[in-house]
């Protein structure tokens, strides 16, 4: 089978930029398109998602501590749509010193063959029962700052979520905390099924997105003298205002698409990590830019 991230004064929203949709966020777990039956040819084919957009099976890993511009950047680690297209992040090169300011992904394209065989798996390890699952709590687990690991299925007339903290630990037998003997067996069951959606596919090309996620907060300082801050590649650049701000840093993200992507995209990636950046040559104020590519189901900056 082919299977295939101190109080401040708040941000304004970034005006003008070109091409920029509205902040209406998309609900990055909710199936779209239509369901139907596959062909009734295929005996013990099982319904899902179909078309561009709708989402047959998402597995996104989040939570824990980290920076919160890790986390703005951070994508699902696989997604399968309706119409067989697979996107996933490129697994980053063991050993890199620096990961990249955006992260790269990579499209699969699976047929329906391929598509009824990775649901079949999933029902096998009993992904698609709608009865809650359960994986045990950080406590149970006996380790602490662990992301959760989040599969969703929509298939077989249902959508199913499982949330399991920690999936990525294996505990010991008998382990360190106290799970159960059924919660090690469900935990082995997902972590067996989430493993299909990692395996490398010499298929695989580069996923170009036609919409990106920016992100822009106020820089915590102004830039070293060794360390110029990088110009605003678009036409028009953001603006601040003097509304007080919350704690931490207060990111607020708008749209980038069309024509905007290629020049925004080539900048962010050149630039330094943790570049700080001006409007334009003669303007001083200086900001942080996080940026991550939309998904074809994602209408807008997520939620």
């Amino acid at each position: 089978m082919r299977t295939p991230t101190s109080r401040l004064r708040l941000l304004a929203a970034i005006a003008g930029l070109l091409l920029v949709a509205g902040c209406g966020g998309a609900d990055p777990v909710a199936p779209g398109g239509s369901t139907t039956t596959p062909p009734s040819t295929q005996a013990g084919a099982l319904e899902h998602a179909t078309g561009p957009t709708g989402i047959v099976l998402r597995v996104t890993a989040g939570g824990g501590f980290m920076p919160v511009e890790f986390n703005l950047r951070s994508l699902p680690s696989y997604t399968l749509y309706g119409d067989g297209t697979v996107i996933r992040p490129v697994v980053t090169t063991v050993g890199a010193a620096v990961a990249p300011n955006i992260t790269p992904l990579e499209t699969i394209k699976l047929d329906e063959a391929d598509i009824q065989s990775l649901l079949g798996q999933a029902k096998s390890a009993g992904l698609l029962n709608a009865a809650t699952i359960d994986y045990g709590e950080m406590g149970a687990l006996g380790v602490s700052d662990m992301p959760t690991t989040s599969v969703v299925l929509n298939a077989d007339g249902t959508t199913v979520t499982h949330n399991a903290y920690g999936l990525t630990f294996a505990p010991t037998d008998p382990p360190a905390g106290t799970l159960t003997r059924a919660q090690l067996d469900a935990r082995a069951a997902l972590r067996g099924f989430v493993a299909l959606t990692e395996q490398q596919d010499p298929n695989a090309t580069p996923y170009t997105p036609t919409r990106l996620a920016v992100w822009i907060a106020p820089a915590l300082a102004q830039p070293t003298a060794d360390s110029e801050p990088i110009v605003w590649p678009l036409a028009t650049a953001p603006t601040f205002s003097d509304t007080p701000g919350a704690e931490g840093i207060d990111y607020r993200c708008s749209v980038v698409e069309g024509a905007d992507v290629a020049p925004l995209v080539d900048a962010v990636m050149k630039a330094p990590a943790g570049a700080q950046w001006i409007a334009a040559p003669d303007r001083n104020a200086t900001f942080q830019v996080v940026v991550r590519a939309l998904l074809p189901d994602e209408a807008g900056c997520p939620a």
